[in-house]
């Protein structure tokens, strides 16, 4: 009978811990939410906006979404997550919301209102993160409206990271972001692909804010009246960004709309940058870099337009380790020569204070930056003295160009690129170089027994021993390697990779384990030494 007891005791417990481990598991899978359809988006949405902040709690992607069949070509406007035109009644999102690298697809969002919001979540709190998106974006109101591509506005402690989108953002009127349109938080290794257009204050990433932007990549086409940039229009402290897309400020005079209540007639700023249009002085600029021309009114730099402040007693703006291999031009000249620079448009900046104009006061500093000869007359424009420096092709492709670069840890020299590249997102950038990337060599005949033996470690890293059993072997430093990586035939990302004892180590990127890869072995002047090597993954 005891001993029945026991058995009946035990199991008792047991079951009422089994009961607790349930109960509990419930509790954790209720602070996650997982979507995987548009009518789960949807209602997700109206939760957020009829007050549920999901705070402390996580929202999931569990599969793309295509809403391109009642949101694609403008047949209906999605209304943003977090969308707050009541500024007295601000609904916005203060959780995670995860897209596990899903793509929301088919995203139409229009309004035609006074603080309307067009863009995938309006006011965010919280944090975005691994979410791909593409569609369209538009903001059409006279004034007081905004367009950006996943997020109206992030927080200050609020973050958008690893995420991108590929489409349309447009605010004729006001400003518009490719992601974010006002960031006081942080943006990180975020991708823009499209077109921005918009006025005042327009970018690839944010458009303003006093946030700060890191790792982040600009490739899409970027025009804007007033102050423009590829990764912000205004403010911000921004690291380790590029820009391949074109900039553009087309300066108006006048009104935007012909019903606009506000006349924009003395707002010619003219303010454009390959990475930033203007910027205050208590920003900075770090380790960035423009390959993309750039061209506008008045103030025109591959990385900044202009500096500004309003005290003489403010510190000079930094632009540190940065460089300029795209064509900056002037489209009106207004301020002469003084107006374009390579680096940084002009130094100095007029302005109007108390009633007193302050003219030619020094704003900002270049250091350690350098531009392609070619791409503008001078690194800095104005009459302040040029700390930049010009280098020809051959000398961008040599390390020792760059006086206090770290080519350890933030930079690495790109052979095949014949220029530096960011170790942070070489993995988001395409290949664009000034130099035509070479084309994959036919296949040498079968007998040929030079090859590279691969080992693979894991489905993520491969050795590869390179041997020559026909040929006789080039000296190690006179070789190069390369990997390649095809998606659909088409070339979408390539680097060198360092070679040891006639061997290599290849990581391969989560990303790119669907892409066709390839290893190229060349000699110093780039003629193949063997058939181009083809890497198999197994997805096993």
């Amino acid at each position: 009978m005891k001993k029945f007891i026991s058995l009946f005791t035990m199991l008792s417990i047991i079951l009422s811990m089994l009961g607790t481990f349930t109960v509990f598991a419930e509790e954790r899978a209720a602070d996650i939410t997982k979507i995987s359809t548009l009518a789960e988006l949807q209602a997700f949405r109206d939760d957020v906006n009829s007050g549920n902040t999901y705070e402390g709690k996580t929202v999931k992607l569990a599969a793309d979404i295509d809403m391109s069949e009642e949101y694609g070509n403008g047949k209906k406007s999605w209304t943003p997550i977090g969308d707050s035109p009541d500024r007295q009644n601000e609904k916005s999102f203060w959780g995670t919301f995860d897209g596990d690298n899903h793509t929301i697809s088919g995203l139409y969002s229009y309004t035609e209102e006074e603080y309307g919001t067009a863009s995938l979540f309006g006011r965010v709190y919280g944090t975005i993160e691994n979410l791909n998106v593409k569609g369209t974006v538009i903001a059409n109101y006279q004034r007081n409206s905004y367009a950006a591509g996943i997020a109206n506005f992030l927080a200050i402690d609020a973050q958008m990271l690893n995420c991108s989108f590929d489409g349309l953002v447009k605010n004729p009127n006001y400003p518009a972001g490719g992601l974010v349109e006002l960031n006081m938080g942080l943006v990180s290794g975020c991708t823009f692909k499209g077109k921005v257009e918009g006025a005042h204050l327009v970018a690839g990433i944010a458009s303003t804010g006093d946030g700060t932007i890191i790792n982040c990549v600009n490739e899409g086409e970027i025009i804007g009246t007033g102050t423009v940039g590829a990764i912000t229009g205004y403010g911000q402290t921004i690291k380790n960004c590029v820009n391949t897309g074109c900039v553009t400020e087309r300066t108006y005079v006048g009104t935007s709309n012909e019903n606009s209540e506000e006349s924009t007639e003395n707002y010619v700023f003219g303010c454009v940058g390959g990475i930033a249009g203007a910027m205050p002085c208590m920003f900075a600029i770090e380790n960035c870099y423009n390959t993309g021309a750039v061209s506008g009114s008045n103030y025109v730099g591959g990385i900044l337009g202009v500096a500004e402040h309003y005290s003489d007693n403010e510190t000079l703006l930094q632009v540190k380790n940065c460089y300029n291999i795209g064509s900056i031009t002037s489209t009106t000249g207004n301020y002469g020569e003084h107006s374009v620079g390579a680096i940084i448009g002009s130094r100095e900046y007029n302005y109007t204070l108390d009633g007193k104009n302050y003219t030619k006061i020094l704003t900002s500093e270049a250091v350690d930056c350098y531009y392609l000869i070619g791409t503008a007359d001078k690194g800095t424009g104005g009459i302040a003295n040029d700390t930049t420096t010009a280098l020809t092709s051959e000398q961008f492709a040599n390390k020792s160009s760059f006086a206090n670069w770290d080519f350890d840890a933030v930079w690495k020299m790109e052979e095949m690129l014949g220029r530096p590249v960011l170790r942070s997102n070489r993995k988001n950038m395409p290949v664009a170089t000034p130099m035509p990337m070479p084309v994959p060599t036919p296949a040498a005949p079968a007998e040929t027994r030079d090859r590279v033996d691969f080992e693979y470690q894991n489905n993520s890293t491969i050795l590869g021993k390179i041997i020559f059993e026909k040929t006789e072997p080039p000296k190690q430093q006179d070789m190069r390697v390369m990997i390649a990586y095809e998606e659909d035939g088409v070339l979408t990302d390539a680097e060198s990779l360092e070679l040891s004892d006639m061997s290599i180590t290849i990581n391969i990127l989560p990303e790119y384990k669907n892409c066709d890869i390839f290893i190229y072995v060349w000699d110093k002047n780039m003629k193949p030494l063997m058939e181009v090597q083809k890497i198999v993954i197994s997805n096993n």
